[in-house]
């Protein structure tokens, strides 16, 4: 048998295709299936975001952006969430959204962003 050279294999094992065949039977090295997000989404709630929170004064596009967020979550978790679920956990966020409508200041800042992650949490974990 011709000695293969693999980088990482002692060279007593080298000239042995035990490893080899095994590897080849159990399925070590081959591809599975490869879950791709659309990058474009990611892009536009980075472009959405500085657009409309970090170049103007906070205000009606900071309950935009979180809005946004929140239906990225949605979106991503929409085979896993059930209607109910959802219901209840965009109530939540539209409640904990209110003060920040009027104007933002850190205690709507504040709730704006504690609904957003009880949104998240709820959508993602097992209610």
């Amino acid at each position: 048998m011709t000695p293969i050279t693999v980088r990482g294999v002692p060279r007593s094992l080298q000239r042995d295709a035990w490893w080899i065949a095994a590897d080849s039977q159990t399925g070590v090295g081959r591809g599975g299936p490869v879950d791709r997000r659309p990058w474009w989404l990611l892009t536009a709630l980075v472009v959405m975001i500085d657009l409309l929170v970090l170049r103007t004064s906070l205000g009606l596009g900071f309950v935009i952006a979180i809005f946004a967020l929140a239906g990225a979550a949605h979106w991503g978790m929409r085979d896993l969430v059930t209607r109910k679920t959802a219901m209840i956990a965009w109530g939540v966020l539209i409640v904990s959204l209110i003060p920040a409508f009027d104007v933002v200041q850190l205690l709507s800042f504040v709730l704006a962003i504690a609904g957003l992650t009880v949104f998240a949490a709820m959508i993602t974990g097992p209610l």
